[in-house]
């Protein structure tokens, strides 16, 4: 009895083995909320998240999750609307990143699968962003206003492919949109007001290559 047992736990996590390497990458948008980006070191709490979505601390080494969080929401090939609101519990700066999902092709390997993600439509309330919709770019193509972020380590390379770049067509506001993923995001600093709710709504999709 105690062999067949043996044998029948081999079989269960030889299958929930596979089964976890078969398993799709996680298509999800990613915002997050740096409070740390300047000497301000502003600590902040999400408030509230729209449905779908969740809001965790960053925690991996050299990170504050008071100071650094992370905003999800499952995303597909159509246009959805999210929001969320933080809290920042000091008068500051923060930083807002826009990329996608932290994929990993394999857990032996540093390459990531490129999740691209688009965004568009950004409302906000309780602070000022700037050309919220990316209708606007500078000398470079990138969008004004926004920091274009492109890792020079990570794999696969930063290419045309797979960079952060304005898209026009198949957007929701105006006549543009903007493409990121986790190695190649972009960033504008908000200046915030100790406790005064900060609320962000934005449309995104999953986006392609090229």
């Amino acid at each position: 009895m105690k062999t067949f047992q043996f044998a029948l736990i081999v079989i269960l996590a030889s299958f929930v083995w596979s089964t976890l390497q078969a398993a799709p990458a996680a298509r999800t948008a990613r915002v997050e909320i740096v409070g740390n980006w300047s000497s301000d070191a502003v600590d902040l709490d999400v408030d509230s998240v729209s449905e779908g979505g969740k809001a965790t601390g960053a925690n991996w080494p050299g990170t504050d999750p008071a100071k650094h969080v992370i905003i999800e929401f499952p995303a597909n090939a159509g246009w959805k609307q999210a929001s969320f609101t933080f809290i920042p519990h000091k008068t500051g700066r923060v930083a807002l990143s826009l990329l996608g999902a932290y994929v990993r092709i394999s857990s032996e390997s540093k390459e990531l699968i490129p999740v691209l993600i688009a965004y568009d439509d950004f409302k906000i309330e309780g602070a000022t962003l700037k050309n919220p919709s990316f209708e606007t770019a500078d000398a470079t193509g990138n969008p004004e206003n926004w920091r274009v972020n492109n890792s020079t380590e990570g794999l696969p390379p930063i290419d045309d492919r797979n960079r952060a770049k304005i898209l026009t067509g198949n957007v929701v506001d105006g006549e543009k949109a903007l493409r990121v993923w986790h190695n190649s995001r972009v960033h504008q600093s908000l200046q915030v007001e100790a406790e005064k709710p900060v609320t962000i709504t934005f449309s995104y999709r999953l986006a392609e290559q090229g």
